[in-house]
């Protein structure tokens, strides 16, 4: 995953999403090799549909099924940017979007990995000891 969570303030979202779609991702999170929930796992779709890491084709069906509300805590940048993709993609909600890519990855056309990197503290200094 090369979407980046950068800010940690997470806005309060009700999409109303396919319950089918939803309960399906749902299971794969829970037993997936990252061990989120649902929503972190929403939030990370999102943040890679926005940067560009998944693109959904012209005319992709929105996810089957009667539809519900389902609160979300997302990112209020990621919900953003997704948005605006959303838009030039002409998805015609976030809910769509939302349903759209949680049954793409409940039925496994997108993969989730999390990847982390960084440095702690300082580095360390190497130190020259005459005669050597």
């Amino acid at each position: 995953m090369n979407a980046t969570l950068e800010r940690t303030v997470r806005t309060r979202k009700e999409p109303w999403i396919s319950h089918a779609a939803w309960d399906e991702a749902s299971a794969r999170a829970s037993s997936d090799s990252t061990h989120m929930t649902v929503t972190r796992t929403l939030e990370v779709l999102l943040a890679s549909y926005g940067n560009g890491a998944i693109t959904i084709k012209p005319g992709t069906p929105e996810a089957p099924g009667t539809t519900g509300r389902h609160v979300v805590n997302v990112d209020s940048a990621v919900w953003e940017k997704a948005e605006e993709q959303r838009k030039r993609d002409g998805i015609r909600s976030m809910a769509a979007l939302c349903g759209i890519l949680l049954h793409a990855y409940a039925k496994q056309n997108i993969s989730l990995t999390v990847q982390a990197a960084g440095t702690i503290g300082e580095s360390p200094t190497r130190t020259e000891h005459p005669g050597k």
